[in-house]
C-alpha cells in the first residue's frame, strides 16, 4: 500500500464534496503517478489556503 498527497483548494474540496466524493483528478504532469496507483493505495487529503488535513481516501 502506498500513500499519496491529494491537494485541494477550498473550492475544489467543496466541489469534491458536492459531487459525491468519488472522483479526484490529476493534472497532465501527474499522469505518471496516476499510472502507478493500485487497489489499496491511500490519498491523504489536504486543503491549501486554510492549512487543514481533511481525510484519507482509499483507492479500490
Amino acid at each position: 500500500m502506498n500513500h499519496y498527497l491529494n491537494l485541494f483548494s477550498p473550492s475544489t474540496a467543496q466541489a469534491f464534496a458536492d459531487h459525491g466524493k468519488t472522483v479526484s483528478g490529476f493534472t497532465k504532469n501527474q499522469s505518471a503517478t496516476a499510472q502507478r496507483l493500485r487497489p489499496g493505495d491511500k490519498f491523504v487529503c489536504y486543503v491549501t489556503k486554510i492549512s487543514r488535513w481533511i481525510g484519507v481516501l482509499g483507492n479500490r
